[in-house]
């Protein structure tokens, strides 16, 4: 053997053992030392983010299929010893397009065992009002996130309501949620799950499940959702702002088709479709007198992307439309109480046409309409 022959072994010897200790190295990070970080890091982050203490049990990762899972995660309530948010176990899989299109890119989320606790303290107020109120502040500098997540879970999950005045509870439970995709990248990935929705609303089943369509070009799957006379106010009673307690009576009706599609050369897209329709609403004012209502409306819409708010109407409908304003001895009214007084304008003279075919002006100055001859 050549002196040469024996030093192109020698390298790829060399070149073997470092790759052997480079995978070596690589797995000892992704199997034992990513988890100790996320067990280390993750909860006092989330404690900082929720102001409510969290706590991790366990956390894995493959670092050659990219995934994490995190068992045992939860959410305590802010005041007290329960659980806001408990999840038995959680499972992510990352994808390595994530570098290029500088965002989240994943190709499966499964959310195994969670339960979410929400209680109303009051009558406008719920315990998780701190975190609605933080969250739905809009920052008009940020730029919207960049993700894609594929195949998404939900297994065994359960809702609970603790309605503390009312001294009732309500409960979701057996929660299944099946959603194929939400995208706002253009990124083409594999989609096995079909669209699903279904639990045990305080004991009755309840079901919406979805359907591929095999031979469509766009691997478009839909998911019906038709619901009949839902009692609005019921389900707005809990919500904690002043606009919800104003509806008194009113029932939705809807007829829509959610799509979620993923043409080849497009970014993918979710699509809401169909008719939705408003019956016998009336507003309030306190609780008390009227102010305003209507017999129908109906929207149908063409197309309206839920990712990219891009929305397309076929047609507005409105039937019976009625308002009442009552006047206070003040002199406000109802709306303004409701909407906020506005700064009336600048009276402006009134046009008068004579006999003979002249105009005259009469100018009534800052007198209130009520003094008007």
């Amino acid at each position: 053997m050549s002196i040469r022959e024996r030093v192109l072994r020698v390298d790829s010897r060399r070149a073997l053992a470092g790759v052997a200790a480079a995978l070596l190295l690589y797995a000892a990070v992704g199997f034992l030392v990513v988890p100790r970080i996320v067990l280390s890091k993750l909860p006092p982050a989330l404690a900082a983010k929720l102001h409510r203490p969290v706590t991790l049990k366990g956390a894995k990762a493959n670092p050659f299929t990219l995934s994490v899972t995190l068992e045992g995660l939860r959410v305590g309530e802010k005041e007290g010893t329960g659980a806001f948010v408990a999840v038995e176990r959680l499972t992510a899989n990352a994808q390595l397009s994530s570098i290029f299109h500088r965002g989240a890119v994943l190709s499966e989320v499964v959310l195994e065992g969670p339960s979410i606790s929400i209680a109303r303290t009051g009558p406008k107020t719920l315990s998780i009002s701190d975190l609605i109120e933080e969250f739905s502040k809009v920052d008009p500098e940020s730029k919207p996130a960049r993700f894609s997540v594929a195949n998404i879970r939900v297994e065994r999950g359960a809702i609970l309501f603790d309605d503390r005045p009312a001294r009732t509870k309500h409960a979701v439970t057996e929660l299944k949620v099946g959603v194929p995709f939400v995208s706002n990248l253009p990124v083409d990935q594999d989609v096995f799950t079909e669209p699903f929705l279904g639990a045990k609303v305080n004991g009755s089943p309840f079901e919406l499940k979805g359907k591929t369509k095999p031979f469509s070009g766009t691997r478009e799957t839909t998911l019906d959702i038709d619901l009949a006379g839902i009692d609005l106010p019921f389900y707005l009673a809990y919500v904690p702002a002043e606009w919800a307690t104003r509806l008194t009576s009113g029932r939705l009706d809807t007829k829509l088709v959610l799509s979620f599609r993923q043409e080849t050369g497009k970014d993918p897209a979710v699509i809401l479709s169909g008719r939705g329709v408003l019956r016998q609403v009336r507003l309030t004012e306190a609780g008390t007198k009227v102010i305003a209502g209507l017999e129908r409306f109906e929207a149908v819409v063409a197309s309206a992307d839920l990712l990219r708010r891009d929305v397309r109407l076929t047609s507005l409908t409105v039937e019976g439309p009625e308002a009442w304003v009552h006047r206070d001895r003040g002199g406000g009214s109802r709306p303004e109480k409701l909407f906020g007084r506005r700064r009336p304008p600048p009276p402006l003279p009134e046009r008068r046409t004579s006999r003979d075919g002249g105009s005259s002006r009469r100018d009534f100055g800052d007198r209130r309409p009520d003094s008007l001859p």
